[in-house]
């Protein structure tokens, strides 16, 4: 896995320049393309946009590739993986993204899946819940057993927490039961929070974890639109990632975004043009990166 020098490659750049169709330019993700034809054209698309678009990565940068299970919830899909996408995720912390309809599969059919992401050489499987905590909690022997998997084959979790404000947590995942089940299955779990967040749900992880992962997609789909919304969308994640930077620390941060990799580039100068401050940034390093999934720096050499 090769390690990235923002510096050098960190500049404004034209999507079109890294032959990327206009869906990649968007950033559409895999569950808008999968519905105009396929998953192979989203696979090469991202062939095509993935040999210039990873110049732009950045060491202090997690790449959560949305996968094609996301949404398509069913079991074959899983074998449209090839070899650049496997590649690609590989060349960052290695995460597959599973919609967390993932967890109504059968029990063998969720092994299998976890194995052949283990095959690919990914590292780890982040959840994204499209479920509510009720639908969560009515699934938790799934949940463990999705757990007893990931410590078999030797993977991390991510799990996306989901509140969408601090009265209405409907969406939000047990984390204490998650934390949990990584203790008793020895997984490493990451919690991860989107930059749009309250701020009173992110400070409240940090005050009970050591690292955490800031999704950062929203910073993207406000750059995608010019419109009222998303001028306040903006405002409030420079406000969010703000307080995170400054009461919380960089070093205990590491910036993702499960959009396609075309759009790394685009979602590193959007954290640019937010005027946190250059210095802030260079804090979070590659370093941090790898205490936080418990993989020793010499691995990603």
């Amino acid at each position: 896995m090769r390690v990235f020098d923002a510096h050098v490659h960190l500049v404004p750049a034209n999507p079109q320049n890294y032959g990327a169709s206009q869906e990649v330019q968007r950033g559409m993700n895999f569950s808008q393309l999968v519905t105009e034809g396929g998953p192979r054209p989203y696979f090469e698309e991202v062939q095509r946009a993935y040999s210039a678009a990873s110049l732009a990565s950045c060491q202090r940068f997690l790449v959560l590739p949305v996968a094609p299970l996301s949404l398509a919830g069913k079991y074959p899909v899983v074998n449209s993986l090839n070899d650049c996408f496997a590649q690609m995720a590989k060349e960052t912390l290695g995460l597959y993204t599973l919609g967390a309809l993932a967890l109504r599969f059968e029990d063998e059919v969720l092994k299998e899946v976890v194995k052949h992401i283990s095959e690919l050489g990914l590292r780890g499987i982040k959840i994204h819940p499209v479920f509510n905590k009720l639908d969560f909690n009515k699934r938790a022997n799934s949940i463990r057993l999705f757990f007893r998997f990931l410590s078999e084959y030797g993977l991390f979790a991510v799990f996306h927490t989901g509140p969408k404000s601090v009265s209405d947590q409907s969406n939000c995942v047990d984390v204490a039961f998650l934390t949990s089940l990584a203790q008793e299955y020895k997984v490493k779990t990451v919690f991860c929070h989107g930059a749009g967040e309250p701020w009173e749900i992110i400070r409240a992880h940090f005050i009970n974890n050591e690292y955490g992962i800031i999704d950062i997609s929203d910073v993207i789909a406000a750059q995608e639109y010019e419109t009222n919304l998303c001028e306040q969308l903006f405002w409030r994640l420079k406000q969010s990632l703000s307080m995170i930077l400054s009461d919380i620390g960089p070093e205990r941060i590491l910036f993702g975004t499960d959009f396609p990799i075309a759009s790394v580039e685009r979602s590193i100068q959007g954290l640019l043009d937010l005027n946190l401050g250059q210095n802030s940034l260079d804090k979070i390093t590659w370093g941090n990166a790898c205490s936080l999934m418990g993989i020793s720096e010499e691995e990603t050499i």
